[in-house]
């Protein structure tokens, strides 16, 4: 009986079904291997982020070794309580939408007892362009002198024709970008 005893126990142990076999393992021998975690986890997409006020933000939580019927989404806005949400099913994980950020929160994701690490969300004004001034200087063989639109939009010129742009932006920019048929050409700060 004993024989007995100690193979089941130690079937157990090794293939033991569902949680089964580490729960027993960590019963046995966790005081003895550090770090012996459990081989269920939830990646979440996309962690810590900086959203622009206004953007919309997906949050995806992906199940690892396990499957669960549910998840909820753990959300916290400055120095208010936990809510609680529960989160939309989506593939091999669950989902959620925030529309609209207008302040900074905190999240975590739980499913079946496994929680993730808390993650933080950053809102960001983001600058605004106010004015695009657009000065023409037509090719030479024109006559024509430069021609300034205040409030310009859509470019239609002659060949060889240069435009200068000025761009008024809401607030100063650290660095600015132009993308035209997918080439890039920094702006001058000024």
């Amino acid at each position: 009986i004993t024989t007995g005893a100690a193979l089941v126990l130690l079937y157990l142990l090794i293939a033991g079904p569902g949680m089964m076999n580490f729960g027993l393992r960590n019963l046995f021998a966790g005081w003895a291997v550090d770090g012996l975690l459990p081989p269920q986890s939830i990646a979440v997409t996309p962690g810590d982020q900086s959203v622009r006020r206004g953007a919309n933000l997906r949050i995806i939580g992906t199940m690892q070794g396990f499957d669960p019927e549910r998840a909820v989404i753990h959300v916290r806005n400055g120095n208010r309580d936990w809510q609680e949400v529960p989160m939309v099913a989506s593939g091999n994980g669950f989902e959620f939408t925030f529309f609209s950020m207008q302040e900074p929160m905190n999240y975590y994701i739980t499913a079946s007892g496994v929680r993730t690490p808390e993650y933080q969300v950053q809102v960001v004004d983001v600058p605004s362009i106010e004015n695009i001034s657009l000065t023409y200087h037509y090719p030479e063989w024109t006559s024509r002198e430069p021609e300034t639109v205040e409030r310009g939009g859509d470019i239609q010129v002659l060949p060889e024709t240069r435009v200068e742009l000025t761009v008024t932006t809401s607030a100063p920019l650290q660095q600015g970008q132009l993308v035209l048929n997918k080439e890039e050409q920094a702006l001058a700060l000024t």
